[in-house]
């Protein structure tokens, strides 16, 4: 083992950098709203910007006889009513429009999920709300964007927490699993039965809170329990919506000076029917399995749904999770050539004299293999902290790289560059962003979203766990070590990190309260309308009076259960951890859907800047319409049943790197949040 010291200075002012505190970061206390079962928000973060609320939903819907028409199992026993209830975090940015009661461009509401599972919906409002707002919005159309931190997760409350509340101890945990080992390489059968191990540990732990209330929601914390208060949400955002116009009309004063006298109602009219509430939803990443169970379980109440990074629901919720990382190997691959061809003037990896890309990764193969075989154990200066860098600390620097590929390439190729220089400061940087604050500032404020929503372990494994049960728990090593074995076959580079998600499961203890596992599909759209997007300016919408475009719109027949509109699938062209296959394959379940490949890398498409998608999500937000689109596999860029849309700027390494997506739009970046991608 070689020895290799650091300047002090120089490495905590790198990890200072990645994880200070952001401005607000902890300025507004989430228990100064006091939780109602009906939506009633404040101002919140930044006055005049955000507002925000905490709802009351039943903590098992199953249990709560109001839920009895939304549950699909006729034969569930609901004797026992169960009072338990959980507040979510709410947060909304409202519409650009002069009121959002009554103005004529107002469109609605615009729930969004930035998947995870485990993401809070606080954070990615804070640090995207203005851009989502943006993206869809159009001269014509004005929404507001709404989201929310799901059960367990950040700011909803209870949280789950199977540490109690103990940070040391969940510090200690997560420096124990560092020092487990990667799944892969010379060391994966001793680290494959240490993880097994802690995998088992951790399921123990939880299952000792399950009596207190952070550990009592963990049963309930899965998909088809998030989706049922997706639907109590959008009733609610209706009824607010209804009170505020009422409101509205009763302060409308005549002429005269006088208040209108209310019109009484004609004896013998029966009297209107209750409007039925609409979700438009955008969710990015599991968000797309969010809201593909959404959509299957409740399709009369989807008004218009984009799902962004497709997920196979069908492998996700079979707990298999083998449908991810078909496509990541190419991206790598990109890196390197893009890397190799722009030169090493815009890439430092790529050194003079160099004859082909495969010398770039060749060096970095070996720089992983040095380590693995001699783990370098760096020092900082006067030997006071110390960590050791193997191969796993090279793998890992790619796996927030692939992600946002255009914003981060350049500062990968810094980063190996270096490291191949026997700098490892960078590298340190990145294996030392914990998932935790340091203790010092998760001491500040009890509702500091530094540490709400970063301890996201415990709700993240619940959710992925129940979904997935009984698969992917209480696997046997022979299981576990043909699943590394399949995923490594799959992608070298990402094969130690996401063979853990499912390793994190098979100790899993707690049985989920409700699963919904398929089948995925929605019936025919009350909208059979298919149009190419060029003609979407067309469509006579009065044929098709109930076009979900606003929240609470009425349903023409209570009993139509069926979608207001196709529902619309985005992809990257090269997405990491959800190949544009998958986008295609969940398409098939929902008639006329549309498909958008967005020619761009990372993942997701939407949060890469593209004014032809952005065009294809404002038209199908105001119209219902998606564009043509044959069936196609989405294997090739050539297929024919591919619709396709060029990003704003691909040039990886040039004008538009190191871009976080905001300038194409006008806006510069929230100073709140630190909002980032979960595991997909």
């Amino acid at each position: 083992m070689r020895l290799v010291t650091l300047p002090l200075l120089d490495i905590l002012l790198g990890i200072a950098a990645g994880g200070r505190t952001k401005p607000g970061d902890a300025d507004f206390d989430w228990s100064s709203i006091t939780p109602s079962r009906d939506l009633a928000y404040q101002p919140c973060y930044t006055p005049g910007e955000f507002l925000c609320a905490r709802l009351l939903v039943p903590l098992d819907w199953r249990a709560n006889e109001s839920s009895a028409s939304a549950d699909p199992d006729p034969n569930h026993h609901r004797s026992n009513r169960d009072n338990r209830t959980v507040a979510l975090a709410i947060i909304k940015l409202p519409a650009t429009t002069p009121s959002a009661t009554d103005h004529s461009s107002f469109g609605g509401t615009i729930f969004t999920n930035p998947g995870g599972p485990g993401g809070s919906g606080v954070s990615l409002m804070l640090d995207r709300g203005h851009y989502l707002r943006a993206a869809v919005s159009s001269p014509s159309r004005r929404y507001e964007v709404l989201s929310w931190d799901p059960r367990g997760v950040a700011f909803t409350t209870p949280n789950a927490d199977c540490f109690a509340g103990d940070l040391t101890a969940r510090h200690a945990a997560e420096i124990q699993g560092h020092a487990v080992g990667r799944l892969t390489g010379p060391g994966g059968p001793t680290a494959l039965r240490r993880q097994h191990a802690v995998a088992a540990g951790f399921g123990r732990l939880c299952e000792g809170v399950v009596g207190e209330e952070a550990g009592a929601i963990l049963p309930f914390l899965n998909t088809a329990s998030v989706a049922r208060d997706m639907v109590e949400m959008v009733d609610k955002v209706g009824e607010l919506r209804e009170r505020e116009r009422e409101e509205a009309a009763s302060k409308v004063v005549g002429l005269d000076g006088q208040q209108p006298l209310q019109k009484p109602a004609e004896k013998g009219k029966k009297t209107e029917r209750k409007k039925v509430a609409r979700i438009q939803y955008w969710g990015f990443s599991y968000g797309t399995v969010l809201g593909n169970t959404f959509a299957s379980m409740f399709p009369g109440r989807v008004g218009r749904m984009i799902l962004d990074g497709v997920v196979d629901a069908d492998d996700y919720m079979d707990g298999l999770w083998l449908k991810n990382l078909q496509d990541t190997e190419e991206l790598v691959t990109l890196f390197y050539t893009s890397c190799f061809a722009a030169g090493h003037d815009k890439c430092p990896l790529a050194q003079p004299g160099y004859t082909a890309w495969t010398a770039l990764k060749s060096r970095v193969d070996s720089l992983v293999a040095a380590l693995d075989a001699e783990p370098v154990a760096v020092s900082t200066e006067g030997n006071k902290h110390m960590i050791i860098i193997t191969g796993q600390e090279v793998l890992a620097a790619f796996q927030r790289p692939l992600y946002t590929a255009q914003a981060s390439f350049p500062q990968l190729a810094v980063t190996l560059a270096e490291a191949l220089q026997g700098n490892y400061t960078l590298l340190i940087k990145n294996a030392l962003q914990s998932q935790l604050p340091p203790l010092d500032e998760a001491c500040s404020t009890t509702n500091s979203s530094v540490l709400a929503t970063r301890v996201k372990r415990d709700a993240q494994q619940a959710i992925l766990c129940s979904d997935g049960f009984p698969t992917a728990a209480n696997l046997t090593i022979p299981e576990l070590e043909a699943y590394v074995s399949a995923i490594a076959h799959q992608s070298r580079t990402f094969a130690p990190f996401w063979a853990s998600i499912r390793f994190a499961c098979s100790g899993w203890r707690a049985r989920p309260n409700w699963r919904f596992s398929g089948p995925f599909g929605t019936p025919e759209p009350l909208l059979p309308i298919t149009a190419a997007i060029q003609g979407a300016e067309e469509v006579d919408s009065d044929e098709n009076e109930d076009d979900g475009r606003e929240n609470g719109k009425e349903d023409p027949d209570e009993t139509n259960n069926r979608p207001a509109a196709p529902l619309l699938f985005l992809t990257s062209r090269l997405d990491p951890v959800t190949p544009a296959r998958n986008a295609f394959a969940m398409a098939a379940a929902h008639p006329r859907a549309g498909v958008v490949i967005q020619d761009s890398v990372g993942h997701c498409a939407g949060l890469e800047p593209s004014a032809c998608t952005r065009d294809v999500i404002q038209k199908y937000l105001e119209f219902g319409t998606v564009p043509t689109t044959d069936s196609g596999s989405g294997s090739s860029e050539s297929d024919p049943g591919v619709t396709q849309c060029k990003p704003d700027c691909e040039d990886l390494w040039g004008s538009c790197a190191g871009d976080d997506g905001l300038a194409p739009l006008g806006l510069e970046r929230e100073e709140y949040g630190d909002w980032e991608w979960g595991l997909v």
